[in-house]
């Protein structure tokens, strides 16, 4: 050990600097619950309520008042208990044995629900609960002074057996050990509908029980980065957390695990989530260089779903053409939703592309290009294309003459007769260049423009805000809506136009 690695101040200074650089800091941190209640007994208990009480969580040589499991001969019952934490956690138990009488440990069966009847349940049949990712199932050894940390999966409900027939243990404490990620609470909801403020409180609080080092799918049985669930959860994440580093955590495991070309998760339209949650986490954080680490791997991505788009248009992925499980086998509204699905991922992956620079890219994964391969799909040969074409067309020509006139009328009334040429020879002049290929600072003129606009209109929403609330009052409140306005409508003088 060199003289740099005794000067640190922690734990740590004992170890070897390349043992330090191989380990990871575990970014949760744990919180220990009593049980609330005793659900249920079977057999040979005694003083079951001693696991309510709050003892120190430290085994020690007396044994004061524990609660006995006792298996006398070779009777039917095994000694059991259920317990109930009062909320549904992520993590597992730890358990404090004072003594055990078979000098090697007795054989207990712990059994963790989400549900009583979960805990109750025997794993495996078509109405029972699985055992499958997290163990919820599992007997242990719990010999005597011991104190074991059992298990790690979701749950409320915990059940203790004892196994073995003949023998006894002696239990202090049996605390629940809730493993989560200490973030503050950004966001609220509250209305005066109490369900729904508790709607909200469970979403929000079932979506952090996932925020572990990644963003799971679920704290017992899912245990995944699953990228087809993703969405929902960045979304609340974004609304009650804030930024938080599991999502990129998460997007960043889950591209290092699904080398192209394979699909992530095995499923093609779980990569187009990918493009739409990528894009929508950096329109909230704002960060360009998390763009930059997925950039080589979304450009394959874009190749490779490009690839996969017939002439007509029509998606022609094969693997993993999935939705979600009510959809699944119907293969209509499957189809019609990978298609959208596809739309939005393109429009994704073309805003992307055009942050970072790939001009090309961009405008190959654009949404009008989604959509005429959607048209296309639905109408005989290219007679998608025709249509959007036509409609833009039109659609371009109308806006054009539309607020050309609308400026028109304002540059009048702000300057008169006088001020209507020259807003003429500016207006002409931005949409030529604009259709010539300079339409990104044409498009930064006009989010300036209404931008800028919003200022009068917030200034004049202010200043009429008392007249708006009297007059909402009046005719709404005070039953007047049948009223006839009395008062002339202000016109322009035409003439001075």
């Amino acid at each position: 050990m060199d003289m740099a690695q005794r000067d640190r101040k922690d734990i740590f200074r004992v170890m070897d600097e390349d043992i330090l650089k191989a380990g990871k800091e575990d970014v949760r941190t744990r919180r220990f619950l009593l049980p609330k209640r005793i659900l249920w007994m079977k057999g040979h208990v005694e003083n079951s309520d001693t696991l309510l009480e709050n003892r120190e969580m430290q085994i020690s040589l007396a044994a004061h008042r524990p609660c006995i499991l006792k298996n006398e001969g070779q009777a039917q019952e095994k000694a059991s208990i259920l317990l109930d934490y009062g909320v549904e956690i992520h993590g597992g138990i730890r358990l404090l044995a004072w003594m055990d009488s078979t000098g090697r440990g007795a054989k207990v069966r712990i059994r963790f629900g989400e549900s009583a009847a979960e805990a109750m349940s025997e794993p495996g049949g078509e109405t029972n609960a699985t055992n499958d990712h997290a163990r919820r199932d599992m007997t242990v050894e719990v010999g005597m002074m011991s104190m074991n940390q059992i298990g790690e999966s979701g749950f409320r409900f915990v059940r203790i057996d004892l196994e073995e027939p003949e023998a006894i243990i002696a239990l202090k404490t049996v605390w629940a050990v809730l493993i989560y990620k200490d973030v503050p609470y950004r966001g609220s909801f509250a209305c005066s509908d109490g369900l729904l403020n508790r709607i909200w409180d469970v979403g929000a609080y079932t979506v952090h029980l996932n925020m572990q080092e990644y963003i799971w799918d679920g704290i017992k049985r899912d245990r995944l980065v699953w990228v087809g669930d993703m969405h929902p959860e960045v979304t609340t994440i974004k609304a009650v957390f804030g930024e938080d580093s599991s999502v990129d955590d998460s997007l960043d495991f889950i591209r290092k695990e699904t080398p192209l070309p394979g699909w992530m998760n095995g499923m093609a339209s779980y990569s187009m989530w990918y493009s739409i949650i990528t894009w929508d986490w950096y329109q909230y954080t704002g960060k360009k260089e998390f763009l930059e680490k997925q950039r080589e791997y979304l450009k394959g991505l874009s190749e490779q779903l490009s690839a996969h788009i017939d002439e007509k248009g029509q998606d022609t992925v094969k693997e993993g053409r999935f939705l979600d499980w009510p959809s699944e086998g119907k293969l209509g509204i499957v189809d019609a939703g990978v298609q959208a699905l596809h739309i939005w991922a393109a429009g994704s992956l073309e805003k992307i592309f055009t942050v970072l620079g790939e001009e090309a890219l961009a405008g190959y994964a654009s949404n009008g290009a989604a959509a005429v391969y959607a048209f296309n799909a639905i109408l005989p040969g290219t007679l998608g294309g025709t249509i959007i074409q036509i409609s833009l067309l039109f659609f371009a020509l109308s806006t054009i003459l539309g607020w050309s006139y609308y400026g028109n009328r304002c540059v009048a009334y702000l300057f008169g007769p006088k001020g209507i040429k020259p807003y003429q020879i500016v207006y002409v002049a931005v949409a030529f260049f604009g259709a010539i290929g300079v339409g990104d600072v044409v498009w930064t003129i006009s989010d300036i423009g209404n931008a800028l606009m919003a200022i009068p209109n917030i200034i004049v929403v202010l200043l009429l805000s008392g007249m708006i609330a009297r007059e909402t009052r009046h005719f709404v409140y005070e039953g007047h809506l049948d009223e006839e306005y009395a008062e002339p409508v202000p016109v322009v003088d035409k003439a001075q136009l």
